[in-house]
């Protein structure tokens, strides 16, 4: 008698369920098809197209991530050449007391370094500051551009109307601040042929208001790895 009107009712509310997570996380650019890069863990570009990088670490069972935004491949730099790609440029304001950086110009680019130094590994560098507060002018056209300093994790950056604490699983509770304002999660330096993984994307910080910059990674916003984003009003 269980089985009869019970079984079907219960496997119908599981069904139920996984469909409305597979909505959740395709509907906000999460679930993606593309670039493997390790058991367990799938970073995508969200078109269904690209190559796997090899074996990795994966951060997670059956856990998928994507910008959604076009993006097919990342880049690399000479591991020598992190300076010059992280010099900021323009009308650019640093307060190093308020840990904040301006960028005054309405085409800005912003530069970030994920992991930038062995103390620093689950933050962001902007300039000389550490998950600093990144402050632009309403309707800037930005220019985001993350290089992935770390020797052995991922990291990505997503920006978001979601504020901390995040949890373990940050990408399951927080959506895109604004259209293409994310950029998945780069692979760890190439030690042999001294490499590393660089990304960027372009939108527009057209409202104003209090964002986050996080990374996506599974855990890493959990241990900081966060900072402010504001759009000012003017």
């Amino acid at each position: 008698m269980f089985k009869k009107n019970f079984v079907k009712p219960i496997i119908f509310i599981l069904a139920l369920a996984s469909l409305l997570v597979f909505g959740y996380a395709y509907s906000n650019g999460f679930c993606a098809y593309g670039n493997g890069y390790g058991p367990g863990m799938m970073y995508g570009n969200g078109n269904g197209s690209g190559n796997g990088y090899g074996p990795g670490n994966g951060y997670g069972p059956g856990m998928m991530y994507g910008n959604g935004n076009g993006q097919s491949s990342y880049q690399t730099i000479p591991t020598n050449q992190l300076k010059s790609f992280s010099d900021l440029t323009g009308n650019v304001t640093v307060d190093d007391k308020n840990n904040s950086i301006t960028f005054n110009d309405q085409n800005a680019v912003i530069p970030i370094i994920a992991s930038p130094n062995d103390n620093a590994m689950y933050s962001f560098g902007v300039g000389n500051l550490i998950n600093p507060a990144i402050i632009v002018r309403k309707n800037a056209n930005i220019t985001l551009k993350l290089v992935n300093n770390d020797d052995d994790m991922y990291h990505g950056i997503i920006i978001t109307n979601t504020a901390p604490p995040y949890p373990y699983t940050v990408m399951m509770n927080i959506s895109l601040a604004f259209q293409y304002s994310a950029i998945r999660p780069l692979p760890y330096e190439d030690k042999q042929n001294k490499l590393l993984a660089t990304g960027s994307t372009e939108f527009s910080a057209n409202t104003p208001g209090t964002y986050y910059y996080v990374c996506q990674v599974p855990g890493h916003a959990q241990q900081g790895m966060y900072g402010k984003f504001i759009v000012l009003d003017k």
